[in-house]
């Protein structure tokens, strides 16, 4: 299943959020004073299950309709079967857009909302918005500006991350101006699964109170600074590439983690392709006289293979993928490889290694 199918489930299930609302405009947002009120007829851009937290907080709240009067979806997303945020938008009878949009007249809404949509929205598309277009993203800019940046901030080992809300500019992606940020601890060891369910609500609940007293957002909005700003682009499987002579048992497992239900990492054993699933850190000592950096032994007492790292620390693996063969575990690839190979042996490699020899 993927991770957008596991977190529409979720947030179908669950997903229950205070919510308020109010408005704006690309240029003529900050020109507003106090008088900005709801209820507002919003046109809310998104493509997946992260999209889902802001939109369902949007149209429960237009149940009750103290902010939002009218809630249209716009989604690019071309298979029916991938496309959760029009699933939504039909089960909550909202009407629906295709993008590009084609007939949209100055007016028709009071301002558009986008959440993890992936597309640059041209300038003559913000200006029919008579208050322009705020965004939800999932950091805290200007650090990781793109479209990972759930993953890169847990690949990094990022102490902080949050949400920002920020004003949507033209020709650039989350370079707008910051009305408001929330900021929460990132844990050491949560997932990208977990955080995504944690910012997803966070996202949600920071538009809200945004919305619910837009005009002091309005008037404390700043520039983003230009200094520290990171970039998390879409992820490429090199990512998942385990490079164990410069990469500490830390790193690695914030990569696994990062990269769950994306890639598993990838290593050589005897030079064969082999990915490396269930990954942690070991911190208990191991008897490693024996073992060069990448070395491997099994540990009976957990069932699972442990690994030499960069830094002298090991990780633990409880299952391997051969390339062409099913996942097996860490004590069948004991069994049937490891015990086959003189201790010296024991070993993986670094695909990348492998990449520039053949090179």
């Amino acid at each position: 299943m993927t991770i957008d199918a596991m977190m529409a489930m979720m947030i179908l299930r669950e997903c229950k959020i205070i919510t308020a609302n109010k408005r704006f405009r690309t240029c003529r947002f900050f020109c507003y004073g106090s008088d900005l009120k709801p209820p507002w007829k919003i046109l809310f851009f998104g493509n997946d299950s992260f999209s889902l937290y802001t939109l369902k907080m949007l149209s429960d709240d237009q149940k009750c309709k103290p902010l939002v009067k009218n809630l249209e979806v716009v989604t690019s997303v071309k298979m029916w079967s991938k496309d959760v945020v029009k699933q939504f938008a039909l089960e909550r009878n909202l009407k629906y857009h295709k993008w590009p949009l084609r007939s949209l007249k100055s007016g028709d809404f009071d301002f558009g909302i986008v959440v993890s949509f992936g597309k640059l929205i041209p300038e003559s598309v913000i200006n029919k918005f008579s208050l322009g277009i705020l965004n939800v993203h999932a950091s805290l800019l200007p650090r990781w500006r793109g479209a990972a940046p759930i993953i890169h901030a847990i690949a990094n080992g990022d102490q902080m991350t949050g949400v920002t809300i920020m004003k949507i500019k033209p020709y650039h992606f989350d370079v707008g101006d910051i009305l408001h940020q929330k900021e929460i601890p990132l844990e050491r060891g949560i997932n990208a699964i977990q955080l995504h369910n944690k910012l997803g609500h966070l996202g949600a609940e920071a538009l809200a109170e945004v919305l619910n007293d837009l005009s002091r957002y309005v008037k404390s909005a700043r520039p983003q600074p230009t200094e520290n700003a990171t970039y998390a682009p879409k992820v490429a499987p090199v990512m998942s590439y385990i490079n164990w002579e410069t990469m500490p048992s830390e790193k690695i497992c914030n990569i696994s983690s990062a990269l769950v239900k994306v890639y598993d990492l990838v290593a050589v054993w005897n030079k064969q392709l082999i990915k490396l699933l269930d990954i942690n850190e070991y911190g208990t000592p191991v008897n490693d006289d024996d073992f060069e950096i990448g070395g491997v032994q099994y540990n009976k007492n957990i069932s699972k293979l442990l690994v030499k790292c960069q830094d002298g620390k090991w990780i633990s693996v409880g299952g391997v993928k051969i390339a062409g063969s099913k996942v097996i575990s860490a004590t069948d690839f004991n069994n049937g490889y490891l015990k086959k190979q003189p201790k010296s042996m024991r070993k993986f490699t670094s695909y990348v290694d492998n990449l520039c020899k053949k090179s």
